[in-house]
């Protein structure tokens, strides 16, 4: 071989790593990431050493001594069927894509190959011989098939080859020399690997993911360690659905970084951890899968759920404390008020704190009104009534509608009319020992309290009435019948009933006077049938019967109501009053043009029930239920269910044609001046120019009924009236016989049949 001239063996001997970093073409960056899983390589080229020289193997060892004492993992060719000789001829220099594919084939996850020649050319001079030498050689990453460094290697000159030496000697001294220059090369590329950053491509497959979880996932990655603009690509979205507020995707990506595989592991779960998002990770060798583990912004949607919970607890104690200020406003009296929050606080509800503030004004209010109240309580019991009124009225300036108040208010009048006629009592218990019990029997039922003081001087009157006004009735009712004077046996019952009626242990004594007013009674027979009256009862006419007829007819018809309204049917075809036990009801008897019942048709033969005041409609119009002129007013007294007072309404013949209506009506003014009594319960009489059924405004004197005869009754028994029969007070419940002689203060009426 040719030596090479000019270059020196100690030039070459003296070589250090720092040197053999001039030669490599590529500077290499700085943190490396993960230690490089070797195969080195020989490749023949044009001037290598034969195949079979030792150099060959020497050299491949002196390399990988020094990466692996680099700490880099360094591959046995021969155990993975890769030789150093190749057929023809070793390892000629083929393609970058072949070592690749070698590499990738085997098990070991090789990720660098360094492929290098050994070329030495023999110089022969005049006094010695030189060898001129070279390592070339690349370094090829196997994931991206890229050569990330490559070296022509100097051109070396040997010179120290010792003399004599034969072929085989040469070829040890060469192969030792070429060694030294290996292991001089493996230490350069450990020390360059060492800093140099590798990128490794990966894919990743992550599915589930929110799209803000994959914002935040980018966005992390493009900060990790080596991150180059483009070096994250996302290859493909599918899968993308709307899931409750946010939209879910699967999407995959080529990550290219100088992370390895278990580091990448490590900031993938680590940025899914920092963002909150629950995935599962998994990889082998370069792929990674991330798969989104339960709902995505479960935590948020917790946490709004929450949220929503405590804002609607707010809104819920917000509402309440509204209600209980709405219902403390709406509390009539600082007790309710108290009694109001007392109850909450019984319920465990906390008061606001302005509650406390008029709680205590409120306290302060009740013991104001308590105080009152016992002061007018303690005044009422001494029966020190201005007094008691002046704490009563401070009392109700400050709590009107306090129960306590409200009764004592209601109560003093009568606590105070109670000691007046307690009082009066005493006063008059000589001279009128029945007036003086019935204003004891009056003041005890205002007072019950005062009932065990008075009771003994209310026995004591009780048997002077006994001795006094009872048994004078008696005596002189006995002797009016035993001379045969009924009404003035009733008039002396009455007045002895008047004296004793109401009170207490005097029962028997009335029992009594009330059987002896049933024999006087017994003595008179009483008028019967309808009658018409006379004196002051001279527009009152009366029937008596269970069923009234009402219709055409005139004042003359005994036992009914006749009008002479042409139009309506005659009486007995136009309408009636029928009279049982539950009281009165009126019915249409099938009448020709009807009758209207308050403005409703009657339907023929089905009754409708009478209470208070009513208005019947006679002659009118079935077909368009127009009612007729003639209109009666008919009202049942109080008390009084089964008996009837019927007049005709002037009222609206006011608006009618006079002519007309006096053809229609020829008896018109006969009939308005007439009443109709369907009697049978009494019914109260007023007095004025006659003698009528009272009206609710008018005071009544006495009181006419039917019960198998007429009689008359005071509307108080025992209480004057004015009214007397044959000259006798009615007292008490009095029949009416024929020839009787009545009168009202002194003006005469009377009773007479048809």
């Amino acid at each position: 071989m040719r030596g090479l001239p000019g270059i020196s063996e100690a030039w070459w001997l003296g070589l250090k790593p720092w040197a053999l970093l001039a030669l490599l073409v590529l500077t290499l960056p700085a943190a490396a990431t993960e230690r490089w899983k070797v195969l080195i390589v020989a490749e023949s080229v044009t001037d290598s050493l034969p195949s079979q020289h030792p150099a060959w193997q020497r050299v491949d060892q002196a390399i990988a001594e020094q990466l692996t004492a680099a700490g880099f993992s360094t591959y046995d060719k021969a155990a993975l069927g890769l030789t150093l000789a190749c057929a023809k001829p070793p390892c000629g220099n083929r393609p970058v894509a072949d070592y690749v594919r070698w590499a990738k084939e085997q098990q070991g996850g090789i990720d660098l190959i360094v492929i290098y020649s050994i070329t030495a050319t023999e110089q022969r001079g005049p006094a010695v011989k030189r060898w001129q030498v070279r390592v070339p050689g690349r370094m090829v990453d196997v994931a991206t098939a890229e050569v990330v460094n490559q070296w022509r290697g100097g051109e070396d000159e040997l010179s120290d080859q010792p003399g004599g030496c034969g072929e085989a000697c040469l070829r040890d001294w060469l192969a030792d020399r070429l060694a030294d220059t290996g292991a001089n090369v493996g230490a350069v590329l450990a020390e360059q690997l060492g800093v140099y950053t590798r990128e490794f491509v990966y894919q990743a497959q992550i599915n589930g993911l929110a799209l803000a979880e994959f914002d935040r996932l980018e966005a992390a990655l493009r900060s990790a360690p080596g991150y180059s603009g483009g070096s994250l690509k996302m290859r493909q979205v599918r899968d993308m659905h709307r899931e409750w507020l946010h939209t879910r995707a699967s999407r995959s990506y080529e990550f290219r970084t100088p992370l390895g595989a278990g580091q990448l592991n490590v900031l993938l779960n680590g940025v899914l951890d920092d963002a909150g998002i629950d995935a599962a990770v998994r990889y082998s060798g370069r792929e990674f899968s991330v798969e989104r583990q339960g709902i995505p912004y479960l935590g948020r949607y917790l946490g709004l759920l929450l949220l929503l919970v405590m804002m609607m607890a707010a809104a819920w104690l917000a509402r309440g404390y509204r209600q209980h200020e709405i219902a403390l406003s709406r509390a009539g009296s600082p007790r309710e008020k108290l009694a109001y929050l007392d109850r909450l606080s019984a319920r465990g509800i906390p008061w606001l704190p302005s509650w406390r503030g008029r709680a205590k004004a409120w306290r302060e209010r009740v013991g104001k009104v308590d105080a009152a109240l016992s002061r007018a309580e303690r005044a009422a019991k001494d029966e020190d009534f201005d007094h008691a009124a002046q704490a009563l009225s401070e009392a109700e300036a400050l709590e009107p509608q306090h129960p306590a108040v409200k009764a004592l208010a209601e109560q003093l009048p009568r606590l105070r009319k109670a000691a007046a006629l307690v009082a009066g009592a005493k006063d008059q218990q000589d001279a009128d020992p029945a007036a003086a019990a019935h204003a004891l029997a009056e003041a005890m039922s205002l007072d019950p309290t005062r009932k065990p003081a008075l009771q003994p001087l209310m026995d004591t009157l009780q048997g002077r009435l006994r001795l006094g006004a009872v048994q004078q009735a008696s005596q002189l009712a006995q002797s009016a019948m035993g001379q045969g004077h009924a009404y003035t046996a009733l008039r002396a019952v009455g007045q002895g009933i008047a004296a004793i009626r109401g009170l207490d242990g005097m029962a028997a004594e009335l029992s009594a006077l009330r059987k002896l007013a049933d024999q006087a009674r017994a003595m008179i027979t009483p008028i019967t049938g309808p009658v018409r009256g006379t004196g002051l009862l001279e527009r009152l006419r009366i029937a008596v019967d269970d069923q009234v007829g009402i219709g055409r007819g005139s004042v003359a018809d005994t036992g009914a109501v006749g009008v002479g309204y042409k139009r309506a049917s005659r009486i007995g075809k136009q309408a009636r009053l029928l009279r049982d036990r539950q009281g009165l009801q009126v019915e249409d008897a099938g009448s020709t043009n009807g009758t209207q019942f308050d403005g409703q048709l009657l339907a023929p033969n089905k009754p409708a029930r009478l209470h208070g005041a009513h208005e019947i409609a006679l002659g009118g119009n079935r077909e368009t239920g127009a009612s007729g002129a003639c209109r009666l007013n008919l009202r049942i007294p109080p008390g009084a269910t089964n008996s009837a007072v019927i007049a005709c309404d002037p009222a609206p013949l006011r608006m009618l044609d006079a002519a007309q209506l006096a053809a229609a009506w020829p008896s018109q003014k006969e009939d308005l001046s007439v009443v109709w009594l369907a009697l049978a319960d009494p019914v109260p009489l007023a007095l004025g120019e006659a003698l009528l059924p009272a009206r609710e405004c008018e005071q009544a004197v006495i009181a006419l009924g039917y019960d198998n005869g007429y009689f008359l009754a005071p509307i108080e028994e025992g209480s004057p009236s004015g009214v007397r029969i044959d000259g006798e007070p009615v007292a008490t419940r009095t029949p009416i016989s024929a020839h009787a002689q009545l009168s009202a203060n002194g003006r005469p009426f009377g009773l007479a049949a048809w």
